[in-house]
């Protein structure tokens, strides 16, 4: 589809006298929805005004709309190589923007509290190429460093330069690169679990490749896009841009980024059960302190898979070598074996067995001896992150990447069979899982990490929970009131630390939710509670 190219003034009466063709495309991405339309077309009405005002220009225009993403079941484990079960949410950064004959990006923000920024894209030499993944994780890390010492480590312009940086260093470093001017407006909530950071991330790589003309396909720039976020700090995979991108309107989406990119399916949620967004008011931003709790999250995972690779080639000697030989011809995978290959590999008894033989902590001195052929890899995931005091929690974080994996795989089916029950126990279970307060009711995380517990345990691998410790003592308040007052399911999303709730309800116990909500956890709340947002499924990113 061709994109709509109008200058600002030439959109803004399109949009004031609702053009066919024009609402016609944006029926596509909503839905038959009029309030949803409406709203989003006065939001990019307000984009384009500024970027009128702002740039003094009646050169032609382009509209980037980026939403939020939701991943309703699968935290923490897409770069793990399992599927993220996700929908883009009806909440979007819009970017108004016009093509720069000059390698630089200005972008103007809205909200005041950005303001606007110039960020220069590195000039064209050879001498910049990265050669692979490791090295960019090098070079990302040393940048971090030089921005923690210069105090500049949160400014939101890293997530506008990491798209450049990666493109001249991974990608094409001798070819010219032009920028572009935007109006930047968005209703994401920010630090509230709904990745929007990497919807800036994605918004500008959509941009670039537009503007540059660098024929980079959809499934192609997600994973990209996944590395480029590395500049920020984070080490993450490419699962929050999936589904910013891939999503499909009115559907739970699959989407697998590691060790390559597929739809594993999707699913329509029953018409008659809604998915309830309460942001929590805690903020957890990955480019500040919650950082490295996050990376050294993803370094047990690291650690846990050099346990598993020995005990795999015991189990089925030779496993490892043909998934590496099949799987050769990736050549932007960051990874080419996980944790999800073991776990549709091995029997459940043989992860039980697996989760025992694991440490329940382990200290660098200790990883640096057992594993001294990999000793470049592990000083590499030390440096982002210091060490913790008592260790790295191993079994625990493994038991939770587990029994994530096997909820992530099932929860299309469930959806499909209309097995919501079912499904809403997948969240609880999660949710259980990143508790770091009081285990609610009848819960059993934390203790089903314990030899004992595992010795006499006969239920399936989904049913664990372990102890991934990233929730929140706010969060986990609120979805104890959410449960006792009515709802089916409740975790939370994203990278955790802070951020919101995601809520499984029947629509009619929705408001009963809400004011329970507002009664219980407003009478000491953090922050004053922000109106929920109704998660309608719309189209992933793209220009209009």
């Amino acid at each position: 589809m061709t994109p709509l190219c109008f200058s600002p003034a030439g959109w803004v009466d399109r949009f004031l006298k609702e053009d066919a063709a024009l609402f016609s495309r944006l029926m596509e991405i909503y839905g038959n929805n009029g309030g949803l339309v409406k709203g989003r077309a006065e939001l990019m009405v307000r984009c384009l005004k500024i970027h009128r005002d702002r740039f003094a220009s009646d050169q032609p225009v382009l509209i980037e709309r980026v939403p939020a993403k939701l991943n309703v079941l699968g935290s923490h484990i897409d770069h793990r190589g399992a599927p993220t079960n996700a929908i883009a949410v009806n909440r979007e950064i819009f970017f108004c923007f016009s093509k720069n004959d000059t390698p630089e990006i200005t972008v103007c923000n809205a909200d005041p509290a950005y303001g606007g920024r110039r960020v220069p894209i590195p000039a064209p030499s050879r001498g910049l190429r990265l050669n692979n993944n490791e090295e960019w994780l090098q070079h990302t890390q040393a940048l971090l460093d030089r921005r923690k010492a210069d105090n500049t480590a949160t400014d939101w312009e890293h997530k506008i330069a990491a798209v450049p940086g990666y493109l001249r260093r991974m990608l094409f470093p001798e070819r010219p690169l032009r920028g572009f001017r935007a109006a930047v407006l968005g209703d994401i909530p920010v630090g509230c679990g709904l990745s929007s950071s990497s919807a800036l991330v994605v918004g500008v790589f959509d941009i670039m490749n537009a503007c540059n003309d660098l024929g980079i396909s959809d499934q192609e720039l997600v994973l990209h896009a996944g590395l480029a976020e590395w500049y920020v700090g984070t080490r993450g995979g490419a699962g929050d841009h999936a589904g910013i991108k891939l999503s499909r309107r009115g559907r739970v989406t699959a989407l697998q980024t590691v060790p390559d990119l597929s739809v594993r399916g999707s699913a329509v949620l029953p018409e008659q059960y809604r998915i309830v967004v309460f942001d929590s008011g805690i903020k957890a931003d990955k480019t500040g302190n919650a950082r490295n709790t996050f990376n050294e999250k993803v370094a047990c995972y690291e650690f846990g898979e050099l346990f598993l690779w020995e005990y795999v080639e015991a189990k089925t000697p030779g496993f490892v070598e043909r998934l590496l030989e099949e799987r050769k011809h990736l050549v932007h995978a960051a990874k080419r074996i996980c944790l999800a290959d073991a776990v549709r590999h091995l029997s459940r008894e043989d992860l039980i067995s697996y989760l025992k033989g694991l440490p329940r902590a382990i200290r660098r001195k200790e990883l640096r001896e057992r594993f001294a052929g990999d000793r470049d890899k592990l000083e590499a995931l030390f440096s982002t992150h210091p060490e913790p005091e008592k260790g790295y929690d191993l079994r625990a974080v493994m038991a939770f990447g587990v029994s994530e994996v096997e909820r992530s795989e099932k929860t299309v089916s469930l959806l499909s069979q209309g097995d919501i029950r079912r499904f809403a126990d997948f969240l609880n279970f999660s949710h259980d899982g990143d508790r770091v307060a009081d285990i609610r009711p009848g819960a059993r995380a934390r203790k089903d990490v314990e030899d004992a517990f595992l010795d006499s345990y006969e239920g399936p691998l989904s049913d664990l929970s372990g102890d991934y410790h990233c929730s929140h003592p706010d969060i986990d308040r609120m979805a104890d009131i959410a449960l006792s007052a009515g709802a089916l399911g409740a975790r939370i999303p994203g990278a955790g630390l802070g951020g919101s709730l995601i809520v499984l309800a029947e629509e009619r116990k929705v408001e009963d939710i809400r004011a329970a909500m507002e009664r219980e956890y407003c009478a000491n709340p953090p922050a004053p509670l922000l109106p929920p947002i109704t998660a309608i499924p719309i189209e992933g990113a793209g220009l209009i």
